[in-house]
């Protein structure tokens, strides 16, 4: 139920069928929250552990997939892409925010920022979700810029 775990299943999708959606949930998605986990990693067994190399692995083939699609496949983002792939990663959490509570689980981290990421630096849980929205709407406009489709 991680979030890198859904971008994974949309990466495929997006690979597999080339829908517009798709490779707009996982080139924005991808590259604006996924990487985020290989710079910050959250690892309870270091190197040289199984763990740790699923771990970088998963990781760097969802990153390898987002900027596959714009480079090999030639996928172009359609105005407003960027936004809808906010809005459904949004989505995410607002549904794993109950689930959360349920399960006494922090998926997405909703609950509370874990120690050494980004996140510490954007207030205090479930707070810094909303505070965040404002960095990652800047950022998805920046990359859109780059995949866009241009006029002739």
């Amino acid at each position: 139920m991680h979030f890198c775990s859904l971008m994974a299943l949309v990466c495929f999708i997006a690979l597999w069928f080339r829908t517009p959606w798709a490779c707009a949930v996982a080139y924005f998605g991808v590259l604006t929250a996924s990487v985020q986990g290989l710079i910050t990693p959250m690892l309870h067994d270091g190197f040289p552990s199984a763990a740790f190399f699923a771990f970088f692995i998963g990781h760097g083939l969802l990153l390898i997939s987002a900027l596959y699609l714009p480079a090999v496949l030639q996928w172009r983002a359609r105005p407003w892409d960027d936004m809808r792939a906010l809005g459904l990663c949004d989505a995410y959490l607002v549904f794993i925010i109950p689930v959360n509570i349920w399960l006494d689980t922090n998926y997405g981290f909703t609950r509370y920022a874990p120690a050494g990421t980004v996140l510490e630096y954007f207030g205090s849980a479930p707070w810094y979700l909303l505070t965040l929205q404002i960095p990652a709407l800047a950022l998805l406009r920046l990359l859109y810029l780059t995949v866009r489709v241009r006029k002739k």
